[in-house]
């Protein structure tokens, strides 16, 4: 089955990296922008010091869904307050792309989180629970993102 394919449609795609610090950790961040569409994706390696290889990579969009999950947990958490009728536990939890949010309410005790998105840990009571480095994260992405787009505009346009 042939699909009919733009004349301008060429598959090309514009690459970039760079180095920065995310989430307290040595990261590279490669930005690949769509050349026919415009679409712009990114993905954040983490790297480990000695290592050639990444020892995490997770996309922007999984990032930023974590962080709305953190903020919806703070909100949410109230259900851990008492058990189901009959049940022996609970918990909030939320994962994406390698990363994960899990939120307990031990019996006697105030609630806690583990949130762990690649060599980035957290752990602590609920009430230290934010999305705030994650939302820098995610907005430092959309940065990168934003001048790999401006890079490839002003070329199409010098064309």
């Amino acid at each position: 089955m042939n699909t009919p394919v733009s004349k301008n449609a060429t598959g090309l795609k514009y690459a970039t990296s760079f180095d920065e610090k995310i989430l307290g950790v040595g990261c590279d961040v490669e930005v690949v922008v769509d050349l026919d569409s415009g679409e712009v994706s990114a993905i954040v390696a983490m790297r480990q010091f000695l290592r050639s290889s990444p020892a995490f990579r997770i996309c922007e969009k999984d990032l930023a869904s974590i962080a709305a999950a953190v903020k919806a947990a703070k909100d949410r958490v109230g259900l851990l307050a008492s058990l189901a009728e009959g049940a022996l536990d609970h918990q909030l939890n939320y994962s994406s792309g390698g990363a994960s949010l899990i939120v307990v309410h031990p019996k006697g005790k105030s609630a806690r989180f583990v949130l762990t998105i690649g060599m980035f840990n957290q752990e602590d009571g609920i009430d230290s629970l934010s999305s705030a480095e994650i939302d820098a994260a995610v907005k430092r992405v959309d940065e990168l993102k934003a001048l790999a787009r401006a890079k490839v505009r002003s070329t199409t346009a010098a064309s």
